[in-house]
């Protein structure tokens, strides 16, 4: 088993450390830092199925041509100005009478099926809850959280935010701004979980708040996208943007924060 990884800060500067960690009441994961799709292409896959099945007669070249301006025009936007750019205002443009929010909610249903719980979440999240912390999942999707997992999800977070519903992406920061507003409380309460070293940490530390860059592999270099929309919006270099604490795992979590308590 891999040794835990611990990113503490040095004895002299425990006094501060521990301050912010006594102020944290809430604790925001992004999507892929809780959840893992365990089928390749899920999305892609969900979308097609969902087309068969509300009876679509659009032939399958023209999907895919579809799928590939909108996985396109999604990245695209991402780091150009965070617009989230719904399944169904892409694809599929050949299939009338959608798409509409019923294909929206088929792909999400079908895309639900492979989705699965990173290994490490569950007795994290069961922590949290047990010491008072409040958690949100931020769900960077551009389908709605299917049924089964909006009920899989009741017992470990108090709230959802997805980027459709803001129609907005990270680092944008209407995501947390709308969990400030529904936990009510301010920047400094709150610890964001993430693997983005812009999407996550840069996101949240602009707003005061504090971050935890998850490494689960090691850490490989940021999007280069990434990289260069944070150095061309607010001229920084990534290697600048410093997380509060680093894990190698979730189950590092409730050390980091016992540690402090």
């Amino acid at each position: 088993m891999p040794a835990r990884v611990h990113s503490f800060m040095p004895p002299a500067r425990l006094p501060s450390h521990a301050m912010w960690m006594a102020d944290l009441r809430a604790v925001t994961f992004s999507s892929s830092s809780v959840l893992r799709v365990v089928r390749p292409a899920a999305l892609r896959c969900a979308a097609r199925d969902a087309l068969a099945d509300l009876g679509s007669s659009a032939p399958l070249p023209s999907f895919e041509e579809d799928w590939s301006r909108y996985e396109s025009e999604r990245a695209r936007r991402r780091w150009e100005d965070q617009v989230e750019v719904p399944i169904e205002s892409v694809v599929p443009r050949t299939a009338a009478p959608w798409p509409n929010e019923s294909f929206a909610t088929a792909v999400a249903d079908r895309f639900g099926d492979s989705l699965e719980w990173q290994g490490d979440v569950l007795p994290a999240l069961d922590y949290l809850r047990e010491a008072g912390f409040r958690t949100v999942l931020l769900a960077d999707l551009p389908v709605p959280l299917s049924r089964a997992w909006q009920e899989r999800s009741k017992p470990w977070f108090d709230e959802v935010v997805t980027s459709r519903d803001l129609a907005r992406r990270t680092p944008d920061p209407a995501a947390f701004h709308e969990t400030l507003r529904r936990l009510r409380i301010g920047p400094h309460g709150l610890l964001h979980v993430g693997a983005g070293i812009v999407e996550d940490v840069h996101a949240a530390k602009a707003l005061q708040m504090r971050a935890a860059l998850l490494e689960r592999f090691g850490r490989p270099p940021p999007d280069p996208e990434a990289v260069a929309w944070l150095r061309r919006v607010h001229g920084l270099d990534a290697a600048t943007v410093t997380p509060d604490l680093r894990l190698g795992s979730l189950e590092d979590l409730p050390f980091a924060l016992d540690a402090f308590a």
